[in-house]
C-alpha cells in the first residue's frame, strides 16, 4: 500500500520519488500526531486509554516504544525489529535507535532503486510515523524535547539492515542554537 501511494505521489511530482518520499512523510507525521493525540485519552480496551501507560520518564520509553511496535504491527513485531536502544548523549539528547530485520516498505521492490530516492528512501515515511507519535505523546507528558527521526540505514541503499534514529533534543537547547 505504502509503495502504491508512493507511486502516486511521484506521479504527481513527475516522477520524483525523492520528492514523493518527502512530500508522503511530512503528511504522515502531521497526521500521526493528529491521530495520537486525538486518541490518547479515549479508552481503547477494557475501558483504558493510552494516558495510562504514558509515563513523563524518558527511560521509560522502551517500554512506550515496543507498546507502538506491538500497536501498529501486532503480536509479531519482534519478527521485523530488534530490540530498541536507548542512549543519552552529554548535552541531554536521548538517542532511539530502531533496528528493522527487514522493511516493509521496500521488500521486495525491485524496479525502485537507490538513485530513484537520492536522500529521501522509503523508510523515511516510517520514521514520519514514529516521530509524530513520540512528538505527540512527548507533549502530552509535558517533556520538552522536539523528536527528530531519520532513518540512517536503508536496505534499498545496500546496507545490511534497515534502521530508524530518533533523536528528543531537549527544547531550550534548540533554542539556544538558533
Amino acid at each position: 500500500m505504502v509503495r502504491n501511494i508512493l507511486h502516486l505521489y511521484a506521479g504527481i511530482n513527475n516522477g520524483d520519488y525523492q520528492q514523493a518520499v518527502h512530500d508522503f512523510a511530512t503528511q504522515v507525521e502531521e497526521e500521526s500526531k493528529n491521530i495520537i493525540s486525538e486518541m490518547i485519552d479515549t479508552p481503547i480496551l477494557l475501558g483504558v486509554s493510552m494516558s495510562s501507560v504514558m509515563s513523563k520518564s524518558i527511560e521509560d520509553i522502551i517500554f512506550i516504544s515496543t507498546l507502538i511496535f506491538w500497536a501498529i504491527f501486532g503480536k509479531d513485531y519482534k519478527e521485523m525489529w530488534t530490540e530498541p536502544e536507548l542512549s543519552m548523549e552529554d548535552d541531554g539528547t536521548v538517542r532511539l535507535t530502531l533496528q528493522q530485520k527487514f522493511c516493509l516498505f521496500c521488500a521486495e521492490e525491485s524496479k525502485l532503486t537507490h538513485e530513484h530516492f537520492g536522500i529521501f528512501t522509503p523508510g523515511e515515511v516510517l520514521a514520519a510515523i514514529f516521530k509524530g507519535i513520540l512528538q505527540a505523546l512527548q507533549d502530552y507528558v509535558g517533556n520538552e524535547y522536539n523528536v527528530i527521526a531519520r532513518e540512517t540505514k536503508c536496505f534499498v541503499r545496500g546496507d545490511p539492515h534497515g534502521e530508524i534514529t530518533i533523536l528528543l533534543k531537549p527544547r531550550e537547547q534548540d533554542l539556544q542554537e538558533e
